[in-house]
């Protein structure tokens, strides 16, 4: 029994309807609760991670019992967004079948700037899951500036 804990899935293709229906069947089968980083074409392009492509897939998934985080090109360019047009993204996912939350950037050395976008985020889907993936502790020089970022980050969170 694993009630407290999420399964996650990454780099999952699901590029064509028969490859996607494969791979959402798979991890169905292996208990996945979430996928958080797909591939909706090949190679990966950004033009292709939108909002239609996400919702379709976001679909998909809730047929076979998982949530999909959005990385879609607006997600992904959150620094880049007015509070205004963060909540706009939000609410346009927040009721969404198969909507699982936001992934928003990928290892950035400095990830407190992705606070802000992940506070309000969660403002308007509380129960999202928000997705900043820090980069290892080995990237940086030292522990302590490691977990100075950590404790930064965390600290902006509200």
């Amino acid at each position: 029994m694993r009630d407290n804990i999420t399964l996650n899935a990454y780099l999952v293709p699901l590029m064509t309807e028969s490859l996607r229906d494969e791979m959402l069947q798979l991890c169905k089968d292996a208990d996945i609760d979430i996928l958080s980083h797909v591939y909706p074409s090949t190679p990966w392009v950004a033009e292709t991670h939108t909002f239609k492509w996400y919702k379709a897939a976001m679909e998909d998934c809730d047929r076979y019992g998982l949530k999909l985080l959005t990385r879609d090109v607006d997600v992904m360019g959150a620094l880049n967004k007015s509070d205004d047009q963060l909540r706009e993204i939000a609410e346009k996912y927040k009721d969404l079948p198969g909507f699982g939350g936001f992934f928003i950037v990928d290892e950035p050395y400095t990830p407190s700037p992705y606070a802000h976008a992940e506070n309000i985020f969660r403002e308007v889907c509380p129960d999202a899951y928000v997705n900043v993936n820090f980069l290892p502790g080995a990237a940086y020089p030292s522990r302590d500036v490691y977990l100075r970022q950590l404790c930064d980050y965390g600290g902006l969170l509200t």
